[in-house]
């Protein structure tokens, strides 16, 4: 196959986005299509080899998995191995454990389906995982187990029914995907169903270059670049993905691959010695780059700043260098210190190495991430540690419910039944809707023994200014118009941060990241989002037509690390950032104003709880918080106990 120098500069397009993303950068806030163009490539360039293969009747499924061996294994190996000290020194037990299960999904290249059952690839903890960008190794691994098999066997009957057969393909998963985002988010993002596509779109170009010489074409190769350009800045975390949105980076992708040739503007561009350079090593940068980040954060306890970040980006492009020249090459050119690697001997260290992975995997998992050595390396956390652990796996197991306390986001028929029931025995039901946020004061009023009769229309995610697939608030609205009867009481909160915007960069920031994504000394400047509040306030406003409704206002959320937490252990005195309660205060008096003339009732948390970060946040008995924003059973019965 012939080299093109573009498709290196267009791996550099392609690996930086992904990597300042990951560091924080915000106008890199859709830097995460990097790896959709890296799809699209390895499409391209995969299907290739195995067409040109394939009509020159040299093709070998032995040969190919022999040569995905030597491209992906070594680095990835390597980079494993070197990562598993500093896992060992500076992860926590619950960490470790979870790592160990990552070096066994990934020597079976199954990370992707570990992390769907586990991550959220946005989640704040997920920027602590050192081997989570792994899913899409073992998404493009689980891809060629079969595609060049099916290839193989559908050869015979000639290049166009196998050419249409990928189309087919391509199309069903992109309208999986599609349909995925809306009712599967998490494994629509890591499984390789709702992700073959992309790799399809790139072989359907080696198909269609394999027919003819496509002429460079400098008005399409420059929508595409501007098209990947685009998807990175004006993608976020809150982009449906992959979706019809990720046509945007595919395409463009496409486009310039076939037609952003050397002779092109773009491909002149793409060409030069500083992108092909990290082209060159972007597969090693990819590895190295989500390591160096995750580890740098654990051991600091907080988000990095800016310069560091920097610094460490760099230390990534450092160590890709160091592992291409001296690990990828060498193996890739099948002599390593002047020992010959045959095919035998590939498979044999790879089945080798792996059983090690899986070995300590399994032991980190068993020793329960090797918790009595790091108790007795860290006396001292370790008693912070296992306080935070318990409220943890309380919170988890939740509160002993009665009969007629539990938790819907659906009146079908059985619902109705035991709503029915519980109405007979009770009289009217207390009910609580909303986000995650919701869940705590739902646990606090059961935990306080308030109210026998408490119906939980609660579900992490759900808001009703931004309304999903699969949220209450349809169903709540059509259950209380008919069944006012029913309920006496509406309580309504959810997380505050949703309802505010932060910049960065210039950049406007959103969510978690207004608090997660800044240094511990920095300044809190955010503002609210006043039509979010505005259709909450809208849709309590329709809801207290039917029965009493009351807003509770946002609650003042710390974002303190659990890491920072257990470095800094459950005797010392937390602080809120300068700026924090400000900012939460002033949200309550945006979501009080528009209150105003409507007919619910506004309930001001901040001033009910009045939350002293020195009584209210951690002593070495228990922890009044389960994470950076919410509560533990332990505080939501006593948060509660002062709310109602």
């Amino acid at each position: 196959m012939k080299y093109r120098r573009e498709i290196d500069g267009l791996r550099a397009v392609a690996v930086l986005p992904v990597i300042l993303f990951h560091a924080g950068f915000s106008w890199f806030s859709g830097g995460y299509v990097g790896v959709d163009v890296f799809f699209v490539i390895s499409g391209y360039l995969i299907t290739t080899i195995i067409i040109n293969e394939l009509d020159k009747g040299e093709f070998s499924i032995g040969k190919f998995y022999e040569r995905r061996a030597r491209r992906i294994l070594p680095a990835l190996f390597f980079v494993m191995f070197i990562c598993i000290p500093f896992a060992w020194a500076w992860m926590v037990p619950s960490q470790f454990k979870d790592f160990a299960h990552g070096l066994i999904a990934i020597s079976f290249f199954v990370s992707n389906v570990l992390f769907w059952r586990k991550e959220d690839y946005f989640a704040p903890a997920a920027e602590e995982n050192p081997l989570l960008h792994t899913w899409s190794l073992a998404v493009e691994e689980q891809f060629y187990i079969f595609f060049p098999v099916l290839l193989l066997v559908l050869w015979r009957f000639g290049r166009n029914p196998v050419f249409y057969v990928v189309l087919l393909m391509t199309a069903v998963s992109l309208a999986l995907a599609e349909w995925g985002w809306r009712n599967y988010p998490s494994a629509n993002f890591y499984l390789l169903p709702t992700r073959a596509w992309e790799l399809g779109v790139g072989a359907i170009c080696a198909f269609l270059m394999s027919r003819k010489e496509f002429v460079a074409n400098n008005l399409l190769a420059l929508l595409g670049l501007s098209l990947i350009v685009f998807s990175i800045i004006a993608f976020d975390q809150a982009t449906p993905f992959p979706s019809l949105y990720a046509v945007l980076p595919v395409a463009g992708t496409a486009l310039i691959v076939m037609y952003g040739s050397k002779d092109s503007f773009v491909g002149r561009l793409l060409a030069i010695k500083p992108l092909v350079w990290i082209g060159l090593i972007s597969y090693s940068a990819y590895l190295w780059h989500q390591p160096v980040l995750a580890f740098s954060r654990i051991r600091a306890g907080v988000e990095p700043s800016q310069n560091a970040m920097v610094l460490l980006v760099l230390l990534s492009l450092v160590l890709a260098y160091i592992s291409w020249k001296y690990i990828e090459q060498p193996f890739r050119n099948k002599t390593v210190l002047s020992f010959t690697l045959t095919r035998s001997r590939i498979f044999g260290a790879t089945a080798a190495v792996s059983v090690a992975f899986v070995s300590l995997g399994v032991y980190g998992h068993m020793s329960n991430g090797m918790f009595d050595s790091w108790k007795n390396r860290h006396p001292e956390q370790a008693m912070t540690y296992e306080l935070i652990t318990r409220e943890i796996e309380l919170k988890m197991a939740g509160p002993q419910l009665g009969q007629c306390q539990f938790r819907t986001i659906t009146f079908d028929e059985s619902t109705m039944t035991r709503v029915a029931a519980c109405a007979e025995q009770h009289g009217q039901a207390t009910m609580v809707v909303g986000d995650s946020h919701s869940i705590d004061v739902f646990n606090g009023i059961v935990l306080n023994g308030h109210h026998p009769f408490i119906i939980g229309a609660v579900s992490a995610g759900c808001r009703p200014h931004t309304p999903e697939t699969g949220c209450q608030y349809a169903n709540v609205r059509e259950f209380v118009s008919i069944h006012s009867e029913l309920v006496s009481q509406v309580y309504y909160t959810q997380a505050g941060f949703h309802l505010l915007s932060g910049s960065s960069g210039g950049k406007e920031i959103t969510g978690r990241p207004i608090f997660t994504h800044v240094h511990s000394h920095s300044k809190i400047n955010a503002t609210v989002k006043e039509d979010f509040v505005e259709l909450v306030a809208e849709y309590l406003d329709e809801l207290s037509r039917y029965t009493r409704t009351t807003w509770i206002g946002p609650r003042i959320e710390p974002h303190i690390s659990n890491r920072e937490i257990i470095n800094s252990g459950c005797s010392s005195v937390f602080s809120l950032r300068d700026g924090q309660a400000a900012t939460f205060e002033s949200l309550g008096n945006s979501i009080e104003k528009s209150s105003s003339g409507k007919g619910f009732v506004y309930l001001d948390q901040i001033k009910r709880t009045n939350l002293n970060m020195q009584k209210d946040f951690i002593d070495c008995d228990q922890w009044f918080w389960s994470d950076g924003d919410h509560w533990s059973l332990s505080g939501a019965k006593e948060f509660v106990s002062r709310l109602l």
